[in-house]
């Protein structure tokens, strides 16, 4: 872990929320309520404040980790164990949900890739929300898991020493766990994991619904990100051009790529028996909402013109009362679905109208894998590679992408060509091959051992 003096002071309690604040470019006091929470900019040209040097916080919150009693062990999740070496510490917000959300099957990539490497893993789900049955899963592939922020610091001071790495991934939870890695294992090397830049998501989401609401968390959220990664041994992208932009904003940081990580499954039926559009995303990411709402007023109807009988499948865990009202002759709005491929067997085509988001678009890179061609915006295409013609068809406007989807329903000439080839690319650049190879990079440059 970096030992990187800052302008960090943190009214601290280890089994609640810290509350962080971050100093500007002029001295403040270390009860200023100014920072983080409370004044947030994207413009700063300093940075943080070097004032408080991190040793000197870490050298008090020890003694204070020290005068606390225990922490109750009266989650029923928490594992007392002892971590067998190789072994790496990964922390995120929940279980992964695989089957809900494209984030998750990427952190079930990566848990499956620092197995094949030989370490043994333990998770942290900072919120037990998910269902057990997703820990099981976990467990059921030799992962040990721990429930909750108050059972992973007791074990985190029970297991000092027995950690090769640590991961966290996203900036709310890195930010929770960032002073207790300081405090318990500041040796041991931490692997910041952006999933995507949670604060240019937000500024997109908040151009395309003029939502000047979501400004200010966005702000929030590059703040917490100001304060992980000067901190971070390393950190993780998910496209390139994520990573120049960190590299822009924090110049020296260690960054590598860790793409999303899809299986290759052609799905077998032919043109001449598959119909009509999908889109499948979970919508607790609200980029997926809007992407819904703006296709189902501004492009369908420009279809419905052409093909008056096309059929949309909306696939996706917690669908809003917005896109529950979507639902119409035209519009099936299917919800959560269990088993997928069905879905993505029948339909002629996958649209991935997103106007808003970050990082790489899991749902276009899982629809490629299965064989679907896909038609999507400029945002939805950044950070894979995409060609538009070779690898999918790209359109921003409702004229534009409404004309790409009638063009590619009718053409089984270019359907064919866009199949095909969009396999080849998500085997060539997002296999798991990949992802286990870049995962040993990061870890080998961080002094992360790997059998």
């Amino acid at each position: 872990m970096r030992d990187t003096d800052s302008g960090i002071a943190a009214e601290f309690d280890p089994h609640e929320y810290p509350r962080w604040i971050v100093l500007g470019n002029k001295k403040q006091h270390p009860d200023s309520k100014e920072g983080i929470f409370s004044r947030p900019t994207l413009d700063n040209s300093g940075g943080v404040h070097e004032d408080t040097p991190m040793k000197r916080i870490r050298e008090h919150l020890s003694r204070l980790f020290r005068r606390l009693p225990e922490p109750k062990a009266a989650a029923p999740t928490f594992s007392d164990f002892t971590p067998v070496a190789p072994a790496i510490l990964v922390v995120d917000y929940r279980w992964p949900t695989p089957d809900q959300d494209s984030g998750s099957v990427r952190m079930t990539g990566m848990l499956e890739a620092l197995i094949r490497l030989g370490f043994h893993v333990t998770f942290v789900a900072d919120d037990a929300g998910a269902p057990e049955t997703y820990r099981q899963i976990l467990e059921a592939k030799g992962i040990r898991t721990i429930a909750g922020r108050e059972n992973a610091l007791a074990h985190l001071k029970k297991n000092r020493g027995a950690y090769q790495a640590v991961i966290a991934s996203k900036p709310h939870v890195g930010v929770r766990y960032l002073m207790a890695f300081q405090v318990f294992i500041p040796d041991v090397p931490l692997i910041y994991d952006t999933v995507d830049l949670h604060w240019m998501r937000r500024l997109r989401q908040s151009d395309a619904e003029q939502n000047p609401a979501l400004r200010i968390l966005a702000h929030h959220d590059f703040r917490m990100e100001s304060l992980l990664i000067p901190h971070a041994d390393a950190v993780l992208a998910i496209t390139e051009d994520e990573r120049h932009i960190i590299l822009e904003r924090w110049p020296g940081t260690r960054v590598h790529l860790l793409h999303n990580i899809h299986e290759i499954n052609a799905l077998p039926r032919p043109f001449s028996e598959r119909d009509g559009l999908m889109f499948i995303g979970g919508f607790e990411h609200t980029p997926n909402g809007d992407a819904m709402r703006w296709f189902a007023s501004d492009v369908l109807p420009l279809i419905a013109e052409t093909l008056p009988d096309i059929r949309l499948t909306i696939v996706g865990s917690n669908p809003t009362p917005e896109i529950q009202a979507l639902q119409s002759q035209q519009v099936r709005v299917a919800g959560f679905v269990p088993q997928v491929e069905p879905c993505f067997n029948d339909a002629r085509l996958f649209i991935a109208p997103l106007r808003a988001g970050a990082g790489m678009k899991g749902k276009i890179g899982q629809a490629m894998g299965y064989g679907l061609p896909v038609v999507t915006t400029t945002i939805g295409a950044e950070g894979m590679s995409l060609e538009h013609e070779r690898t999918a068809l790209i359109a921003d406007t409702p004229e534009a992408f409404a004309a790409q989807v009638v063009r590619l329903h009718a053409d089984e000439t270019l359907w064919s060509r866009l199949r095909e080839k969009a396999l080849e690319h998500i085997e060539t650049h997002f296999s798991t091959q990949q992802a286990e190879a870049a995962l040993a990079e990061v870890l080998e440059a961080t002094g992360g051992k790997t059998t």
